[in-house]
């Protein structure tokens, strides 16, 4: 009903017009948001406040970045007990492989790349990413706490022993398993430039989706999930 506002003031009947509700649900809802400062009344109009508009752009962007995750069915699917929070989502940068199936690979090499220490659960190997690993910890650059199910276990071994064998003597890495292993992976990533990204990623055998975010929330929450993950984990030795 006030976004017709951008563009400028309107009056409570042209609002009620544009919006197709009684001039009462208009009066009504002006009053609301004049009484919290989102409106204000100019000369017989209403007009946007600062406050307002800045609600109401901070709305748009997260409805956008909502309706993308929800378009993704490896977010849909989840159980509805399923631990994600709306401070992951919020602000966060949405990847899927519908819109580009090679980015999710290319963005986690990235920041593995950039990475000084990685803390993460992952269910899902990728080639990419496990070289990009591989090659930061053998250098020394990175420090990485990874926990994984005996699935994973048996792919390491299966399909990565050659990279296995070189960087577990590296006391730069930690490994261990989870039984029964966690809905989906997360990560957080501790950049050379003191940054820090939580990532998540979801799908069933291979990525789908990937969420890249940097707010303290995000991170908050990102941590407190890999807690819970390393209480209920094993340290291979």
């Amino acid at each position: 009903m006030i976004r017709p506002l951008r563009d400028g003031p309107r009056t409570p009947t042209e609002l009620a017009t544009r919006s197709d509700v009684s001039r009462s649900t208009v009066d009504r809802v002006v009053r609301a948001f004049v009484d919290h400062g989102a409106l204000e009344r100019r000369d017989g109009a209403v007009a946007l406040t600062l406050r307002g508009r800045l609600a109401l752009d901070a709305h748009d962007t997260h409805v956008a970045t909502l309706e993308r995750v929800l378009a993704c069915d490896a977010f849909v699917d989840f159980d509805p007990d399923v631990p994600l929070s709306f401070s992951l989502v919020r602000t966060a940068d949405v990847v899927t492989a519908a819109d580009d199936p090679l980015r999710i690979s290319t963005d986690l090499v990235s920041l593995v790349e950039r990475a000084t220490h990685v803390e993460m659960y992952t269910s899902v190997l990728l080639p990419d990413v496990v070289d990009a690993v591989a090659d930061r910890v053998t250098d020394g650059d990175l420090t990485l706490t990874v926990y994984v199910d005996d699935d994973v276990v048996s792919s390491l071994l299966r399909d990565y022993g050659d990279t296995i064998e070189r960087v577990l003597p590296s006391e730069s890495i930690t490994l261990a398993t989870v039984p029964g292993g966690h809905p989906f992976d997360v990560a957080v990533y501790t950049l050379a430039d003191g940054e820090r990204v939580a990532a998540v990623v979801c799908g069933t055998g291979a990525p789908a989706a990937l969420l890249l975010n940097s707010s303290q929330g995000a991170l908050a929450w990102a941590s407190e999930r890999l807690d819970a993950i390393a209480d209920r984990a094993t340290p291979l030795t």
